[in-house]
């Protein structure tokens, strides 16, 4: 009897210890049954715009594999600090083809060689009696001739429980066109991508083929309770054996 009250403490004591630390998600899910059209987005970059209310690191980029079979790619991938002022900066970008690095829910994905995080902005810039907080931008540059589909249709067709769960809140969509990109190749991409981020035309329906994943920042007290709760679990086992 004594044995099995332990060994339930111990579970409780692993689980509660364990609770705020992250393991990794996705800010975005989509149903493949509930997409009506998937448009290739080539010749175009487009992507999506929001704010960050919790500590989260960026751990890797994705995009939609229609029928899951790869990507005929490659496609450009970048995530921007849209800043308060003075514009944007280029925080990571990845080339990503194929089967990517990994493939999770329907969506390829290339893993950051450097993750990074970002924390919320609680001071904004005021300017004409105007806040303005810093925001990102997570979006993709397809290159002229690609077949991936992209562009989903209908917005119902994708979620965010990143929103759901009150980590981020989304802004809008984007989109920009071919005409912004004469002659344009990969090189170039690569050598000046932030001359290339998508910005303007907004929507607010389907761009969610851009997707990335991410990692949860525990809070000084989940940590706490972490280090608590493993350092009691190693205790109860140690006790176990004498």
């Amino acid at each position: 009897m004594r044995r099995e009250w332990k060994t339930g403490l111990l579970a409780v004591v692993f689980l509660a210890g364990a609770g705020g630390l992250a393991l990794g998600d996705f800010a975005a899910t989509v149903n493949p049954s509930a997409v009506g059209t998937a448009a290739s987005g080539a010749g175009q970059s487009n992507g999506w715009r929001f704010f960050v209310d919790r500590p989260i690191t960026i751990t890797a980029l994705g995009l939609y594999d229609v029928g899951d079979n790869g990507l005929a790619g490659p496609h450009v991938m970048g995530i921007w600090r849209v800043k308060k002022k003075d514009g944007l900066r280029l925080e990571r970008w990845v080339s990503i083809s194929g089967s990517g690095d990994f493939q999770k829910d329907h969506h390829v994905y290339a893993a950051l060689d450097e993750p990074f995080t970002i924390v919320p902005d609680p001071v904004p810039y005021t300017t004409g009696g105007t806040n303005y907080y810093e925001r990102w931008l997570v979006g993709v540059w397809s290159p002229s001739g690609s077949n991936d589909g992209l562009i989903l249709r209908p917005r119902d067709a994708a979620a965010l429980p990143i929103v759901q769960a009150g980590i981020i809140r989304f802004e809008d969509s984007t989109l920009k066109g071919w005409t912004s990109y004469p002659n344009t190749t990969l090189g170039d991409i690569a050598s000046a991508p932030d001359n290339w981020v998508p910005w303007g035309d907004t929507s607010n329906s389907d761009y969610f083929g851009v997707n990335f994943g991410y990692a949860v920042v525990p809070v000084p007290g989940a940590l706490l309770l972490g280090v608590v709760g493993f350092g009691s679990a190693g205790w109860l086992l140690r006790r176990g054996t004498t």
